[in-house]
């Protein structure tokens, strides 16, 4: 599976594209593109290398993530996957949008696919794998390929650090269980792509990440 990523909006989210090579499938993790610039660049990509795009990945709904979700609802009529603890936060992008006192205008979207831990997502021939990760959102998500050897885990950790707790939904002590018990279980060598900020390893973030100590 081939991985691009697509740093967009003024929190520097990272947009993810998994795509099974030039003419094949692909989803995009996050779509977090906040203007019109940004969508297009997507849109490119996607036209470039001659991809269907077959679905929207949610990790989670905090604004920063799903600000280009309408558009490429709009564009390609793709199904979108979210859990369902988080739907409700989704539907009130507009309240976030004035929280963070951000401008940009987002299109309409709602989830059509949920998802719980457990779930198997299937893009070309490959297994991603859903794990409820609680305590940045109620509806936090992980994305797994186990083939791959890698998860796309939104904001529930990052390189040396964790998601933050102090927002609606957010609980300490749930999270550090989530990233404790389904994320650092699984092999050392499997690269972490967080929602900001570059990759790690479930190895690195064992024996280095002082909110795992």
């Amino acid at each position: 599976m081939k991985i691009s990523k697509f740093t967009v909006n003024p929190f520097g989210e990272n947009t993810f594209i998994l795509w099974t090579g030039e003419g094949g499938e692909a989803a995009v993790i996050d779509p977090g593109m906040s203007n019109s610039r940004e969508c297009e660049a997507l849109k490119r990509f996607l036209e470039d290398n001659r991809l269907t795009l077959k679905m929207v990945l949610l990790t989670h709904e905090h604004v920063d993530h799903i600000m280009g979700t309408g558009f490429l609802t709009e564009e390609y009529g793709c199904p979108v996957y979210g859990h369902a603890g988080d739907i409700v936060m989704g539907q009130k992008s507009d309240v976030q949008l004035r929280a963070f006192n951000l401008q940009c205008e987002m299109k309409p979207f709602a989830v059509t696919d949920e998802v719980t831990d457990g779930s198997v997502i299937e893009l070309g021939d490959e297994k991603i794998e859903v794990l409820h990760t609680p305590g940045h959102s109620m509806g936090g998500v992980v994305y797994y390929m186990p083939e791959s050897g890698c998860a796309f885990v939104g904001d529930t950790i990052f390189q040396m650090s964790i998601g933050r707790t102090d927002l609606a939904g957010g609980d300490y002590d749930t999270l550090i269980n989530s990233i404790r018990m389904k994320l650092m279980v699984l092999p050392e060598e499997t690269v972490l792509y967080p929602g900001h900020g570059g990759a790690t390893t479930v190895g690195d973030e064992r024996q280095y990440n002082p909110f795992l100590k």
